[in-house]
């Protein structure tokens, strides 16, 4: 959980890095009040509520009336405070807004005309939730909000729905007023069981989730040791160049715009997500390197714009280029029709078609050719196949479709080019058949074969159908054959099985 909530805020807040507090217990306090698009709120009083929580020993954190912006860095800065702390409570006071199954709590500047701009711009609670189940003892969130009235539009409701706290931590949703004392009064107060605070809650205050029986945020000190005075922090290095980036603003729109810019110039992000990460700024670094700026991976407002125009400028050359390719195959295409199928001859028309099957003019090749082929093209067709068949090569059938793709006999010249690539592969080796290395010699074509079967059934043998291709059948009638005239039976044809077939047929 903690190295994806900290990799989540930290593409939010653009790489806020903060040093890790040595701090026990940590606190978020977090008051907005001052709402650009929605009623003020009255009633709170962030400061006791900051100065309680540090009386009570916790290492707080806070900001009031926060933009998403703001917030989010703020949340970036808590989350490194949060890695080892015993205790963690976030406090918020504002306005929060609801659906059946989401809250959010509401930045100053948010614009809540629909749920899903509230869901690109505002937390929601549950990742207030994931912060305190980080903690290694105990975990409590605190929401004050007005339930009353607020944001209005659609998709959603005011107020806070369901919560589902982690086990052992607990959440404590009411009116801002009730929820501030509840805590100054009852919750902060030295050995305080939060189990005894959850179980009588005022009127209008809702208790989820159970924090361990004797679970307290102040321990019960009995003699207090004297605090040795606190050497303030070093405080981190400002970088003047994120302080600069900050100062534009940028929204999320914004930063897939940059991405997209980035991307068009041929800059790796690692994806167009409107959020800052490693892959943005390296990519930035990248750029500003190659204009020989400062390499920070940080923006300028005249570096934004110069990328824009930079990346527009691109973007145009890259029409025009794919235009340029386009007009140069639309002239090669213009220019192998006139060499083939402008003619209108059958065969140009084919060769057309084959080497530009979505061409120009690919729709009047095929008009053209339904017209050329016709019934009188049947009596051709049936002399190229005995042709093809004569030939007995992979060319040769191709050939025979290529100019007959519509004949009666084009699955069988299909089928047989298939058998020839068949027997051009490389075979294993397998254990030699007594007479087949003999019958591959002869290199016997489908019409020999036939022949073959023709004569033996004229002989009174039985071979099966005539087809060209000798079955287990044929085989059988061969080893009779051989058998009967003194010859080796393998049922294979060779020269001397050969011989005698047609020493027979001179005699009949």
């Amino acid at each position: 959980m903690k190295l994806t909530l900290k990799t989540l805020l930290a593409s939010a807040t653009l790489l806020a890095v903060a040093s890790p507090s040595l701090a026990q217990n940590v606190a978020l306090v977090i008051g907005n009040s001052d709402y650009a698009n929605a009623g003020d709120l009255s009633g709170r009083d962030h400061d006791r509520l900051v100065d309680a929580y540090a009386e009570a020993g916790f290492d707080v954190t806070q900001g009031e009336n926060l933009t998403r912006t703001q917030l989010f860095t703020l949340l970036g800065d808590f989350i490194d405070e949060v890695e080892g702390a015993e205790r963690v409570v976030v406090h918020l006071s504002g306005h929060t807004v609801t659906t059946s199954n989401e809250n959010w709590f509401m930045p100053v500047d948010t614009n809540g005309d629909s749920v899903v701009r509230i869901g690109l711009t505002a937390p929601t609670l549950d990742l207030f939730l994931s912060m305190v189940d980080d903690a290694q003892e105990l975990g409590v969130l605190f929401v004050g909000t007005d339930e009353s009235g607020g944001f209005t539009g659609e998709g959603y409701e005011t107020g806070v729905g369901r919560l589902y706290a982690p086990r052992d931590t607990m959440a404590v949703v009411g009116p801002i007023a009730a929820i501030s004392t509840l805590v100054r009064n009852e919750a902060l107060q030295p050995g305080m069981a939060l189990r005894e605070v959850g179980s009588d809650l005022p009127d209008g205050v809702r208790r989820f989730g159970v924090t361990p029986r004797d679970a307290v945020l102040v321990e019960e000190q009995v003699a207090p040791a004297p605090l040795p005075v606190a050497t303030p922090a070093p405080q981190p290095e400002v970088n003047p160049a994120e302080q600069r980036e900050q100062a534009l603003n940028l929204s999320r729109d914004d930063r897939r715009q940059i991405q997209t810019n980035l991307v068009a110039l041929g800059y790796d992000t690692r994806g167009v997500d409107g959020l800052f990460g490693r892959g943005s700024r390296s990519a930035i670094a990248g750029w500003q390197s190659a204009q020989e700026f400062s390499a920070s991976g940080f923006l300028t407002a005249g570096q934004v714009g110069l990328l824009a125009a930079q990346a527009d400028n691109q973007r145009t050359a890259n029409e025009a280029e794919r235009e340029r390719v386009q007009a140069e195959a639309e002239r090669e295409d213009r220019a192998f029709w006139e060499a083939t199928g402008a003619n209108g001859r059958e065969r140009g028309l084919r060769r057309y078609l084959e080497a530009y099957p979505s061409g120009v003019f690919a729709e009047r090749a095929r008009r053209e050719l339904r017209q050329v082929a016709g019934p009188d093209t049947q009596p051709q067709a049936a002399a190229a196949w005995q042709g093809a068949q004569e030939l007995n090569t992979i060319a040769g059938y191709q050939d025979f479709i290529d100019t007959f793709p519509q004949s009666e006999f084009v699955a069988q010249a299909r089928t047989r080019m298939e058998q020839l690539r068949a027997e051009q592969r490389p075979q294993p080796p397998v254990a030699e058949i007594p007479g087949q290395a003999a019958e591959q010699a002869l290199n016997l074509n489908p019409i020999n074969r036939a022949l073959v079967q023709i004569r033996l059934q004229g002989l009174g043998y039985q071979v099966g159908n005539i087809s060209g291709s000798f079955d287990a059948q044929t085989r059988q009638g061969l080893t009779a054959f051989q058998r009967d005239y003194g010859l080796t039976a393998t049922g294979y044809v060779d020269q001397a099985t050969v011989r005698q077939l047609v020493t027979l047929a001179g005699n009949n």
